[in-house]
């Protein structure tokens, strides 16, 4: 199962640590994945909540989950703001677990939300596969994720660093996301991109349907 870090403790840091990249490269990105969902969303990881304020009214309900109580509190306070989880306001669960184990029926979420998570969790492979359990027949299986560059001379950097980047955070710079993604039979591609040329390409994001 995945660790506590020091950066779990802290969500207002880590939201301000994140506000420079929301908006150089995944706020677009979430709004333009997330804006065709509809149903009942599971967001796995869910942080402090990010994704949020891209889900389109269609969206019936949000459950969030996470394994730090400090993410979960600061989510539900900060979503209240935009009418989440209040009386008259959108629906909003919340649980507090772990990707590796979701304590949800196979087949009850329209659609399943992973963004960012899967460089800090124990094992990615069986977070990937309890969410694609919890999804139902046609739903969407979303991605933003990033994973070690594509490019050996910014691989080779990312593999130095990731003693250090890990050791507050839980973040691996060095796993190979896509891969372990794209393996899968249960769901298949309908959306993929990479970004980050300077970088070496370490992020994407894709959408996947369960078969």
């Amino acid at each position: 199962m995945t660790r506590i870090y020091s950066i779990d403790r802290q969500p207002r840091t880590y939201d301000i640590v994140l506000t420079p990249m929301e908006a150089i490269w995944f706020g677009r990105r979430r709004r333009k994945l997330l804006s065709g969902l509809k149903g009942h969303v599971l967001d796995i990881g869910s942080g402090t909540g990010a994704n949020l304020g891209y889900y389109p009214e269609t969206v019936e309900c949000v459950t969030v989950i996470d394994p730090s109580h400090d993410n979960i509190r600061y989510l539900k306070r900060k979503a209240r703001g935009g009418g989440w989880g209040v009386e008259g306001g959108r629906c909003l669960r919340s649980r507090l677990g772990f990707g590796e184990k979701l304590p949800f029926r196979s087949n009850s979420f329209d659609n399943v939300v992973s963004t960012l998570i899967l460089c800090t969790v124990e094992d990615p492979s069986a977070v990937i596969s309890e969410g694609v359990r919890v999804l139902k027949k046609g739903g969407k299986f979303i991605f933003i994720e990033h994973q070690l560059p594509r490019l050996w001379p910014q691989a080779l950097l990312f593999k130095a660093l990731t003693p250090l980047w890990r050791a507050p955070s839980g973040c691996n710079l060095n796993r190979h996301t896509e891969d372990e993604i794209r393996k899968r039979r249960e769901i298949r591609n309908s959306y993929f991109e990479r970004w980050g040329p300077v970088l070496g390409y370490p992020f994407f994001a894709g959408v996947y349907e369960r078969r």
